[in-house]
């Protein structure tokens, strides 16, 4: 498979498992020319790790001395990119790990949506939980609800309003137009804020079903009581910036008030569940 020399891939950890790191970098070894690993561990693990291990071509290093959180990271790793003249960023999480055509899947995807003259904001592939091995469904809202879409071919596109960040593929000159992240949010609700903002400058995201990310959602998976589904679990901190930032976009002009009560409903039932499921 012939690597992409236009695309760079940006990596945030903060205090990751280092063999799950390992496989990840393995296999964007594999795809892309260049790899940013943006570590916001406070102390210097990750970078002897890394300079122990890694300290080659095609990988970055830019290390912080605090946690300055996801939305802080992967906005140093766009500037990065930008600064090195690379066409387009795709962003993973620590424990993500793609399919090995996932990238070239991706970029074969957001070249025939601009062909077609569609103003892309991002594509993303379907994501797996392998603990579960259940696929996750987009995410499409019309008429006030939310509606789950599941791929049903192999090469297939679908348009949502916003995808998780991990296995992102954005061009970079998107930024210019949308802005960089909400560094403000720190962890979560940022994808769904910079989703939903490219949508107010009339860029539209895709999910690409041929392209595959294995991702693991939340600490743990339980099932759900009412359908045949499993439903993340959460550290009580991420659950904190869970519902503070659900409250932050509610204030925001370009959230769409159909997208806020439906998420407000939606926040009214996770709370419940999360009283009931989450240790305390």
């Amino acid at each position: 498979m012939e690597k992409s020399d236009a695309t760079c891939a940006i990596v945030v950890t903060y205090q990751p498992d280092l063999g799950i790191l390992q496989q990840l970098l393995t296999r964007l070894q594999s795809q892309l020319q260049a790899v940013v690993i943006v570590d916001n561990t406070e102390s210097d693990t990750v970078k002897t790790w890394f300079e122990q291990t890694w300290q080659q071509a095609p990988f970055f290093f830019l290390h912080s001395d605090t946690n300055q959180g996801v939305a802080a990271a992967h906005n140093r790793g766009i500037c990065w990119a930008k600064e090195h003249h690379f066409e387009y960023v795709v962003l993973f999480d620590q424990d993500s790990l793609p399919a090995q055509d996932m990238i070239s899947s991706l970029l074969t995807a957001h070249r025939d949506l601009e062909t077609r003259g569609i103003p892309v904001c991002l594509v993303g592939p379907k994501y797996v939980d392998n603990r579960i091995n259940q696929a996750a469904s987009f995410i499409k809202f019309k008429n006030c609800w939310m509606r789950r879409i599941n791929c049903s071919r192999g090469i297939e596109y679908h348009h949502v309003e916003y995808l998780i960040t991990s296995g992102s593929l954005i061009k970079v000159s998107v930024f210019d137009t949308v802005g960089l992240f909400d560094a403000s949010l720190f962890i979560d609700y940022v994808d769904v804020e910079w989703g939903l903002r490219a949508n107010s400058c009339g860029l539209k995201s895709f999910g690409v079903c041929n392209a595959v990310l294995m991702h693991a959602m939340g600490d743990k998976m339980v099932k759900h009581p009412l359908r045949k589904a499993s439903l993340p679990l959460h550290s009580p901190l991420r659950n904190y910036y869970m519902f503070r930032n659900a409250i932050l976009l509610y204030r925001k002009s370009f959230i769409p008030w159909c997208w806020k009560m439906t998420d407000g409903w939606r926040l009214i039932l996770r709370f419940i569940f999360y009283a009931v499921y989450s240790a305390p």
